[in-house]
């Protein structure tokens, strides 16, 4: 039986800080990736899929957009070091793991082409599934 990878993934964004999103590997207990980046270091390095949009129909960053992106790069990194490695992905948005799932529709386009552009990493062996958000805070500590 192959084993099953664990990811977790977060995003979110703050006056502050603007967008940000990390995200955590565990293939063994003993082994661990960690990724933090600002999302604006993604833009300037041209790493975001060019049909996706970093801000909503206002012109805006949101929490969404961020959730997208935590997941999107988090599956791709897994996908170039593991392949077709099964996957477990832990998020606490609801919203992004129901809309990526088929569960919800997708009203918005900026949502929609990240939501299709994960929807293309994924296999039957990727597993996407919602978490309590203070189970997030344990695994990313933020």
């Amino acid at each position: 039986m192959n084993k099953i990878y664990t990811l977790y993934v977060d995003g979110g964004c703050n006056k502050e800080l603007g967008g940000y999103f990390s995200y955590k590997l565990l293939p063994d207990f003993d082994k661990m990736l960690v990724s933090k980046y600002p999302l604006i270091v993604m833009l300037k390095n041209k790493l975001v899929p060019t049909s996706c949009s970093i801000v909503d129909h206002r012109g805006f960053f949101t929490n969404n957009i961020a959730e997208y992106a935590a997941c999107y790069f988090a599956l791709k990194e897994f996908r170039e070091k593991f392949g077709l490695s099964p996957v477990m992905i832990y998020q606490d948005s609801k919203l992004i793991i129901n809309q990526v799932n088929g569960t919800y529709v997708s009203n918005y386009p900026h949502l929609t082409v990240w939501r299709d552009e994960i929807r293309n990493l994924m296999t039957v062996n990727t597993f996407h599934q919602w978490i309590p958000r203070e189970k997030i805070v344990e695994q990313l500590g933020h």
